[in-house]
């Protein structure tokens, strides 16, 4: 018994017909004749998400080679259609290449496709979802005030109670000693005594100069009265 060999394009037939069933109206074929060339809309899963379907999608163009499967290697582009980036695109191309790598003579269209798909959905959309998620978290944290128990709020009617019992109080001092309004000095006054005081010391000591003279001068007249007394009397 001999095993039928398939040809490419039977092979290729074939995979175009099982991507058309998968992929629906995502696909569209761009040559529908031996070797193929298709272009498949890669959307990332975005149900139960508030990200559009319409948001990051990319499209794959596969272009079939007359040895695909068996051989050959189809021809992979990328065209971004919404919020894809070069950057973006550069990852999967390297991503394409490394299935490419390993491809065993087999059809790889649908590994590609769902393989980038997978790579936009871990990549991007469940990075954007995580960080909404943080977001949303974080608005629902509640700052509170640490509470004790002494603690009382500052409002205007409990200042207003606290400045009259603090009044009482300080008249009530002020009645048991009254000499303290007496004494106690504002800072003006305190200083304006402070300037006063040097020249009440230089008044104070201008007096004991003058008693100085006058006990010198008291002295020398008492020592010439007693000269005198003793000088006969022509």
């Amino acid at each position: 018994m001999t095993t039928e060999v398939m040809e490419p394009v039977q092979l290729q037939k074939e995979e175009v017909d099982v991507l058309e069933s998968i992929y629906l109206n995502d696909m569209k074929l761009l040559k529908s004749s031996y070797p193929f060339k298709l272009e498949v809309i890669c959307k990332p899963f975005t149900i139960g998400s508030e990200i559009s379907d319409k948001s990051y999608n990319l499209k794959v163009i596969v272009d079939f080679v007359k040895t695909y499967p068996l051989e050959g290697k189809p021809r992979v582009s990328y065209e971004p259609l919404s919020d894809i980036t070069q950057d973006h695109i550069a990852e999967i191309e390297l991503l394409t290449t490394k299935i490419l790598a390993r491809n065993t003579g087999l059809p790889i269209v649908f590994e590609i496709v769902e393989s980038v798909r997978d790579w936009i959905q871990c990549n991007i959309i469940d990075l954007i979802i995580e960080e909404k998620n943080k977001a949303q978290e974080k608005a629902k944290i509640i700052y509170h005030r640490p509470t004790f128990d002494t603690y009382t709020p500052c409002t205007l009617e409990n200042f207003l109670k606290w400045k009259a019992r603090f009044e009482e109080e300080m008249n009530k001092l002020k009645a048991k000693n009254p000499k303290d309004d007496e004494t106690k000095l504002t800072g003006r006054q305190f200083f304006q005594r402070l300037k006063e005081e040097p020249n009440k010391e230089a008044e104070e000591e201008e007096p004991d100069d003058e008693d100085e003279d006058d006990s010198d001068y008291n002295e020398e007249d008492s020592d010439n009265e007693e000269f005198d007394e003793k000088k006969p009397f022509n």
